[in-house]
């Protein structure tokens, strides 16, 4: 098939009456083809469609002079790719590794991407670690090496890369018994959640470092002060400078409002619980490596940060945010986007803004206000090889879709 372009007319005198927005008598960027009651921009369109009618009636026949060409097959450029699968619904990602690859498990499974391409998880790319019965728990990397853990046992990935990956199951006397319940710290080892106490596994050793003092509190007893463990499948563990943090449930409560904090040098064990007037339940706890700051989220929805008494309270100030889309490319020719379209509800005291990306820079921007305001948004003119929508903005607003054209 021939590229060429329609030399198009433009119909109707445009009036600008404000920014982002035109009106005028109609106007258009394509030739109306009233044959097939289609819009079109290349000449080839509309014998395209000529050849859909002919397939589509009673005597189908095909005009080989048509569709044939004389181009070869090494000038049509490469193949299309058949590994771009999407990943899988798996219950916990890590990575990426040395090599740029990540993983994510899935029952007793563990997948992985196409190296330094995330995007990109072929269907062949998995291997089985566990049994059935015990499916994988969390994966973490120790000295440059991949493991991952079920609630028994913990397993080596040996390998560098597909089709070399196979798990060697190590002598551990437990596994983790949470998402959260692993965690690597260098020069020590793997710490991990078992159903009776915290764990070491390191050089080929694997010891519970709770036993000493603190063996009847994971036994659901209260000791010396603290609340007996009732669930460690909510457990955490998490290090933050010098020290490792434990949560755990307690009777009462559906998450962790217990604090186990360890002392990496002198293994001495401080014991608190957060509140504000009632017992703070955490439902994810996480490091802030860039402001150095050990922030938790509670069971209604709050952040929190904690090992800091001087932080100011922002309580009730609006969060800025940012998405933004995959880049998109076309085939065989530029982007020449004409209007984006918002459906996003933004409610009073929030603001959005919408921006179409052309080679990651930002070509137009629109401001979205209102509950679904879906009417068309005109941009400048202007194409680009690679094209984006960023919606970003501060305070709560839902998102439903983003359109362009």
């Amino acid at each position: 098939m021939s590229g060429e372009v329609n030399t198009l007319p433009f119909y109707g005198d445009l009036v600008s009456v404000a920014p982002g927005f035109v009106t005028g008598n109609t106007y258009k960027y394509t030739v109306s083809d009233i044959t097939h009651s289609t819009e079109n921009i290349f000449t080839w369109e509309e014998r395209y469609h000529d050849i859909e009618s002919v397939q589509n009636s009673p005597t189908y026949t095909v005009p080989l002079d048509t569709l044939d060409s004389s181009t070869p097959d090494g000038d049509l450029g490469d193949l299309v790719e058949t590994d771009h699968s999407r990943p899988p619904f798996g219950s916990f990602v890590f990575g990426p590794a040395f090599d740029g690859t990540c993983f994510i498990l899935k029952d007793n499974l563990l997948y992985y991407c196409k190296a330094k391409q995330p995007e990109y998880w072929p269907s062949t790319y998995y291997i089985e670690v566990s049994t059935k019965q015990f499916p994988l728990m969390t994966g973490l990397f120790h000295n440059g090496q991949t493991f991952v853990l079920s609630k028994n046992d913990i397993f080596y990935i040996q390998g560098s890369g597909p089709g070399t990956f196979a798990p060697m199951k190590m002598k551990a006397k437990t596994g983790a018994q949470s998402r959260r319940g692993a965690i690597t710290i260098a020069g020590r080892g793997i710490f991990h959640t078992g159903p009776d106490g915290i764990y070491l596994y390191g050089s080929g050793n694997d010891q519970k470092v709770t036993e000493a003092a603190l063996e009847p509190l994971f036994r659901g007893n209260d000791t010396q002060g603290m609340p007996g463990v009732l669930d460690m499948s909510t457990s955490f563990l998490r290090s933050f400078k010098n020290s490792l943090y434990f949560g755990y449930q307690s009777v009462g409560f559906d998450w962790p409002t217990n604090m186990l904090v360890i002392n990496l040098e002198t293994n001495r064990i401080v014991y608190y619980t957060y509140n504000d007037g009632s017992e703070i339940e955490i439902r994810e706890i996480i490091v802030d490596e860039e402001n150095s700051r050990l922030l938790i989220g509670d069971n209604t929805g709050f952040i929190r940060v904690i090992e800091n008494k001087d932080y100011a309270d922002d309580s009730g100030t609006a969060i800025d945010w940012e998405v933004q889309s995959k880049d998109f490319e076309l085939q065989t020719r530029k982007h020449f986007p004409r209007w984006l379209k918002y459906d996003i509800d933004v409610p009073a005291g929030s603001t959005c803004i919408g921006k179409l990306i052309l080679d990651d820079d930002v070509h137009h921007s629109h401001t979205v206000t209102g509950s679904r305001n879906t009417r068309r948004r005109l941009v400048d003119t202007g194409n680009g090889n690679r094209s984006a929508i960023r919606v970003s903005g501060t305070g709560p607003v839902t998102i439903y879709a983003v359109e362009g054209e």
